[in-house]
C-alpha cells in the first residue's frame, strides 16, 4: 500500500509537470500571467493596476504581492512557471498535513493519514487541477490561512499572525478567521500580531517603491477593485457563491431564473446581511462546541467552507478549499464506518460538487458544499456521542 501510494503521487506531480511545461513556453492568457506581469511591472516600478489585458485579468490583490513576484518574473516565462507549480504542490502537501494533525492529534498512522489526504483531493479534483494548471494564488492563501489557524490554537501568536496577514494580503476573505483568535491561547498577542503583520506587508513595497508611490498603490488598490467589478463576474455560472446565487435569483439576468427584479444594491445589502447572520451562527457553535473532542478539525472544516460560499466571487479554484473538510469527513468515516448518515451526505456532496456546467444554474456547488458542512456536523455529533457513550466516559 506504501508503494501504491508513493506510485500515485509520483505519477500526478510528473504529469502535472509535463503537462504544464508543454504549455509554459506560450502566452499568459490565465491568471498565472497576470502575477508574473505584475512583478515584471514592479521590478520595473511601472504601474501594476492597469487594464492592458482587459478588465478580467488585470491584477487585483496588494502590491505586497507584486513585490513577491518580481524574483519570480526575473526567471524565463517558461522556468517561472515550473517552480511556481513546484511551490503549489509543496504548499498544497503542508496544508494536508497541518489539517491531518489536527483531525488526528496522535500522527500514528501517517500512511493512513496519506490515503486520507488522496482521498480528500481526487473529491476535488476538478478544482484541483484548474488550481494547478491555471496558477492561481488559491493553494497560496489557502495555505497560509490553514497555517495560521494551525499556529494559533497551538500558541504560536507571533507566526499564527504572519501567517493569517499573508493570507489576507492575497485574498480578503480570510478575515473571517480573525475572530477565531478570540478562542485560542493567547488572543490579544495573536490579534495584535497579524494586526501588526498586516500592516508591515502592506507598507514592505515602500522600501523597493518609495513611500509616497506605495500610498498611491495602497488607495488606488480598493478603487481599482471596485471599477473592475463587472455584474457579468457575479452572476457566471462558474462563480457558486452565496452572493452569485442570490444575483441569479433576485435580479434580472440571461438566465431566466430569476423570480424578482431587485436592483444590485439592493442584493448587496442582502448578501451582506446573510453573510453576517452566517458568521454569527459559525461563531456561535464555535463558541459552545470548543471544547467538544476533535473540536478543532471540526471548526477549520467549516471556517473554510464558509469562507468558500461567502466569497463574491467563489470561482472553481476556490472550491479546492473543500478537500480540507473531506479529510475531516473521511477520517470520521474511517474511525466509525457504521455511520451512513455521514457516508450519505458525503456522496450528496460530491455528486453535486463535481456536477456538470448546465446544473451550477441552481447553485449546485452551493448545495454540494451544504452538504458537505452537513457531513462535518454529522461526523461531530456522532463522534461525541459515541465517545460520552464509551466505557471511558463513564
Amino acid at each position: 500500500m506504501r508503494l501504491l501510494a508513493v506510485a500515485l503521487l509520483a505519477g500526478f506531480i510528473v504529469y502535472s509537470f509535463i503537462r504544464v511545461g508543454t504549455h509554459a513556453y506560450k502566452q499568459m492568457p490565465g491568471d498565472w500571467g497576470v502575477y508574473y506581469r505584475a512583478g515584471d511591472a514592479m521590478r520595473q516600478r511601472l504601474p501594476i493596476y492597469t487594464l492592458e489585458a482587459g478588465p478580467l485579468l488585470t491584477f487585483k490583490n496588494a502590491p505586497v504581492v507584486a513585490l513577491a513576484a518580481a524574483p519570480l518574473s526575473m526567471l524565463p516565462r517558461s522556468v517561472a512557471r515550473m517552480v511556481s507549480l513546484l511551490v503549489d504542490i509543496v504548499l498544497l502537501t503542508g496544508m494536508m498535513a497541518l489539517a491531518l494533525r489536527l483531525i488526528d492529534p496522535g500522527q500514528r498512522l501517517v500512511w493512513l493519514h496519506m490515503w486520507i489526504a488522496m482521498g480528500a483531493l481526487v473529491f476535488c479534483y476538478p478544482y484541483l487541477f484548474a488550481q494547478l494548471y491555471s496558477g492561481q494564488t488559491t493553494v497560496l492563501f489557502l495555505a497560509s490561512t490553514v497555517a495560521g489557524f494551525y499556529l494559533a490554537v497551538h500558541n504560536r501568536p507571533r507566526l499564527a499572525g504572519l501567517a493569517l496577514s499573508l493570507g489576507i494580503c492575497l485574498k480578503l476573505v480570510p478575515l473571517c478567521f480573525i475572530p477565531y483568535l478570540l478562542f485560542v491561547s493567547r488572543p490579544a498577542r495573536a490579534i495584535t500580531w497579524t494586526m501588526l503583520c498586516t500592516l508591515a506587508l502592506l507598507l514592505i513595497p515602500a522600501l523597493w517603491v518609495g513611500w509616497e508611490a506605495n500610498a498611491l498603490l495602497l488607495v488606488e488598490w480598493p478603487r481599482h477593485l471596485r471599477d473592475t467589478d463587472l455584474p457579468e463576474q457575479v452572476w457566471r455560472l462558474q462563480n457558486q457563491s452565496v452572493f452569485s446565487q442570490l444575483m441569479r435569483l433576485l435580479t434580472d439576468t440571461s438566465y431566466e431564473i430569476n423570480f424578482a427584479s431587485l436592483a444590485v444594491e439592493t442584493v448587496r445589502k442582502i448578501w451582506l446581511t446573510v453573510s453576517l447572520l452566517g458568521a454569527a451562527v459559525l461563531y456561535v457553535f464555535i463558541y459552545f462546541t470548543r471544547h467538544h473532542a476533535g473540536a478543532l478539525a471540526t471548526h477549520l472544516a467549516l471556517l473554510l467552507t464558509y469562507m468558500t460560499l461567502f466569497n463574491p466571487l467563489a470561482w472553481r479554484y476556490n472550491f479546492l478549499a473543500l478537500a480540507v473538510p473531506y479529510a475531516v469527513v473521511l477520517a470520521g468515516l474511517f474511525r466509525r464506518p457504521e455511520d451512513r448518515m455521514t457516508l450519505i451526505l458525503l456522496v450528496g456532496s460530491c455528486a453535486f460538487v463535481t456536477t456538470p456546467a448546465h446544473s451550477q444554474i441552481y447553485g449546485a456547488r452551493f448545495i454540494g458544499a451544504s452538504l458537505l458542512v452537513a457531513a462535518v456536523l454529522s461526523v461531530h455529533f456522532y463522534g461525541n456521542a459515541k465517545a460520552q457513550r464509551s466505557p471511558q466516559a463513564i
